[in-house]
C-alpha cells in the first residue's frame, strides 16, 4: 500500500482528526469508511493543495454528511473535489471502494471515471502521474 502522506508534499493538511469524529461521519454516512482513508483522516482532517500536477481539496470528516446528504443513493460517497467541477468520490457499489473523479453538474456513476482502486491508489498514482486526474 502507498502511504498518502507521501504524496502530501506541497500539501496543506489540517490537524488531525479525533476517532471520535471518523466514527460520527460513519455513523451519519451510514457507511464504513475504507481504512486507508480513515487513516489519513487521523492524520490529516482533510488538506488541499497539489499532487503531482493535480490540485484538489479533501475535506473534514465532519463535513462530509452533510455534503453527502443527498447523493446517499446513488451509491457515492464523495471526499472531496478539484475546485474546477469534479468531486473525488467513493464507489460504495463494491469494497473496497475504488475512488472515481465525478462531474458535479452529473453527479452520477454513468458520469464517473475510475481514478484508482483505493484511496491510497490515489496518491500512488498521481506522484506518478504526469498529467492530471
Amino acid at each position: 500500500m502507498f502511504p498518502p502522506e507521501e504524496g502530501l508534499k506541497a500539501f496543506i493538511a489540517a490537524e488531525t482528526c479525533a476517532a471520535v469524529d471518523v466514527v460520527a461521519a460513519e455513523a451519519a454516512l451510514g457507511v464504513a469508511l475504507p481504512q486507508d482513508y480513515k487513516a489519513f483522516l487521523r492524520l490529516h482532517d482533510g488538506a488541499r493543495g497539489w499532487v503531482g500536477n493535480t490540485r484538489f481539496e479533501l475535506w473534514r470528516a465532519a463535513e462530509l454528511p452533510s455534503i453527502n446528504r443527498d447523493h446517499s443513493a446513488l451509491g457515492l460517497l464523495a471526499f472531496g473535489g478539484d475546485g474546477r467541477g469534479a468531486l473525488l468520490a467513493f464507489d460504495l457499489r463494491d469494497q473496497p471502494y475504488a475512488v472515481l473523479i465525478v462531474p458535479v453538474a452529473s453527479f452520477s456513476h454513468d458520469a464517473a471515471r475510475l481514478v484508482a482502486k483505493s484511496f491510497s491508489g490515489l496518491f500512488y498514482r498521481l506522484s506518478q502521474a504526469e498529467g492530471s486526474l
